[in-house]
């Protein structure tokens, strides 16, 4: 079955970047594609909430043609496409899904950005740089406790997740080295964005060490 990937908040397909072009998904389509394994992009609006990305993502699976595809979503691309397969009927044209750094129980960070801009009144500023305030409390922990409730793991789905945890910086992109710190001195391994206990979700579960939830 082909591999559509999925990409998260800010994602993007390719970027120029001045003289170097960077993907999203650096070295994993053609590492694929060598392998003889059909890949596919989606695209899907960089920042806006669920619902909208969802939707998105939804129209693009639907218009591939074919066997069941296999989904496997970067952070909130996760969130995205478990909403799709639970409560958009996309579970008959998935055979599993396997999130990437999704943060299924939200993210601390995402509890403090999301007050600070509500107080800060920026909402209106960022939506004049299409930025949606709502993408940001889409992934906070008690947005999440509500999501989880009402968006269940689809019967005749494989779910898996990998989690990162790096456990020392060198193993930690630099920009996120502060944020990885200040997750860490909260409890529990993470990899700079989420905590590693809030990307577990499915029947097999690759990283961050044990458990399910």
């Amino acid at each position: 079955a082909p591999i559509v990937l999925v990409h998260g908040l800010f994602g993007f397909e390719t970027v120029d970047l001045g003289v170097v072009r960077a993907a999203y998904f650096r070295g994993v389509v053609p590492w694929l594609a060598e392998r003889g394994i059909t890949v596919r992009t989606a695209r899907v609006a960089a920042f806006a909430p669920v619902r909208v990305r969802a939707a998105e993502l939804a129209r693009q699976i639907l218009a591939f043609d074919g066997d069941k595809v296999n989904l496997v979503a970067h952070s909130m691309g996760g969130l995205d496409a478990r909403y799709d397969v639970a409560k958009l009927g996309l579970a008959r044209h998935v055979a599993s899904l396997t999130t990437v750094g999704s943060p299924h129980r939200g993210t601390p960070l995402a509890d403090l950005g999301h007050g600070l801009a509500r107080r800060a009144g920026v909402g209106a500023a960022l939506a004049k740089l299409g930025m949606n305030l709502d993408a940001l409390h889409d992934l906070t922990t008690d947005h999440m406790a509500v999501f989880n409730a009402a968006v269940p793991d689809a019967r005749g789905v494989m779910y898996a997740s990998v989690v990162g945890a790096p456990r020392t910086r060198r193993g930690v992109t630099r920009v996120l080295v502060p944020t990885w710190l200040g997750l860490g001195a909260g409890g529990g391994p993470d990899d700079g964005l989420g905590p590693a206990a809030s990307q577990r979700r499915g029947g097999r579960v690759v990283g961050g060490g044990a458990g399910h939830f």
